[in-house]
């Protein structure tokens, strides 16, 4: 209506290009484009589209059955983990281990905790029968140091210093300084139970038995991530070991307590793989040796609260 308005009062409009002098196809050229370049254009705009659909229509349903099959796998580690639990108190305690234990500590800039992480295994049970040997895995901190002020003269306890090579390297490092069949492996932050050596080694009287994957909690959970670590703790490792305990089928031993029997071909100090440790496979066949685990082994770990750069062990 305003054009027409506009005409009526003398007003003549003209598009840009009769403005400009030039016809319509010199102002709107198109690109010429071969028929080939085109089609494939569009079959890939096309494909993008129904690719697009599709997820948008099947991912609410795969979201559904995941949550479903989780909670359904969950349900079945709780009752599995009750089972056997209940299973384990109507059974007969075991005895001791009669012989000598070796517990070994990598520890790398664990300054703050090394000292409570050897007074705990000092104060355990069967202190009388250890032998602690401390590994400070090229520390930067004083932990050699502050290890060696508080336990030098304690004829139970060796600490030893290497260059810096990661856990593995320590731990290997560590069993050469000993011929004890039996070793507990624990970290340079775990703080041990006074029974917890003694209940760990108590399953070394089955000769069968190579491995035993030991319980741990998580000593400082005061903030949200160290809260949420303590949740993964209970329900992916403890909860979990517990239920497959049932089945004799622990597959992994953590590296913050695990206990070990020496044989061949881990006899040879140096020819332990790096891959051994701290998280080893254990085969559940009896043939090989078996793992178990003792939810009583409680051990409390420290976690940062913070996220720090964290050293090679």
């Amino acid at each position: 209506m305003i054009i027409d308005r506009l005409r009526a009062r003398g007003y003549h409009f003209v598009s840009t290009h009769e403005l400009a002098g030039l016809t319509r196809a010199d102002v709107m050229r198109s690109e010429p484009m071969t028929s080939a370049v085109a089609e494939t254009e569009g079959a890939v705009w096309r494909v993008a589209v129904r690719s697009f659909g599709w997820a948008a229509n099947v991912l609410p349903e795969v979201c559904i059955v995941a949550a479903i099959a989780g909670t359904l796998r969950m349900f079945c580690i709780i009752v599995l983990a009750v089972f056997q639990s209940r299973q384990r108190r109507r059974s007969p305690p075991l005895a001791p281990y009669a012989g000598r234990i070796a517990v070994l500590v990598p520890a790398y800039n664990e300054k703050l905790t090394i000292r409570k992480t050897i007074a705990s295994i000092l104060d355990s049970t069967v202190s009388d029968r250890l032998e602690i040997i401390v590994i400070d895995d090229g520390s930067t901190d004083g932990t050699f140091d502050t290890a060696r002020a508080a336990f030098g003269g304690d004829g139970r306890v060796k600490i030893l210093r290497k260059e810096n090579g990661g856990k593995a390297s320590a731990l290997n490092h560590g069993i050469a300084f000993t011929d004890i069949e039996v070793m507990v492996a624990i970290d340079g932050d775990t703080v041990l139970l006074p029974d917890a050596i003694e209940r760990l080694t108590s399953h070394f009287g089955d000769r069968s038995v190579g491995a035993v994957a030991g319980n741990v909690e998580v000593g400082n959970s005061a903030g949200l991530m160290t809260a949420f670590q303590a949740l993964e703790y209970v329900t992916s490792q403890n909860l979990e070991r517990m239920a497959f305990e049932l089945f004799n089928a622990i597959c992994v031993v953590p590296g913050a307590i695990g206990a070990w029997r020496r044989k061949k071909p881990w006899s040879n100090p140096e020819g332990i793989p790096a891959t051994l440790w701290p998280k080893t496979p254990i085969l559940p066949w009896r043939s090989h040796g078996a793992a178990g685990a003792s939810s009583a082994n409680l051990v409390r770990t420290r976690l940062p609260r913070r996220r720090r750069r964290c050293g090679a062990s």
